[in-house]
């Protein structure tokens, strides 16, 4: 069982109470220990990371807190797929049994983004 550290609660504030939840009943219940690396984004930050081509839309759900990046933990981006594939599997399956409608970016059509976890409504 994990639980987040300073750093993952500090880029929750913000966010809906919905994928707060969610997220810290994933960490407390996954086998797999993951950070949040981004949450409520500033119109500053979102245009950085547009105009890096990290970002498809000037219209994020992250403006409005309706979502969130993760890491798994201590990897990074480079971690093995299997590992993305299970931290995200898991994400969904507690989504579903909290009822809580979410999309992942891993299952984005144009740019996938294995870290994106967004609320549909």
């Amino acid at each position: 069982m994990y639980r987040f550290g300073k750093r993952s609660i500090d880029n929750l504030q913000g966010v809906d109470a919905r994928l707060v939840y969610l997220m810290s009943v994933a960490i407390a219940t996954t086998t797999i220990d993951f950070t949040v690396i981004e949450g409520l984004r500033t119109k500053k930050r979102q245009k950085e990371l547009y105009k890096a081509g990290h970002s498809k839309t000037m219209n994020s759900k992250h403006l409005k807190g309706l979502a969130v990046d993760i890491m798994p933990y201590p990897t990074a981006f480079e971690s093995p797929i299997h590992i993305w594939e299970k931290l995200i599997d898991h994400i969904e399956y507690t989504a579903d049994k909290l009822k809580i409608n979410i999309k992942c970016g891993r299952d984005f059509p144009t740019l996938v983004d294995y870290p994106h976890i967004e609320l549909r409504a």
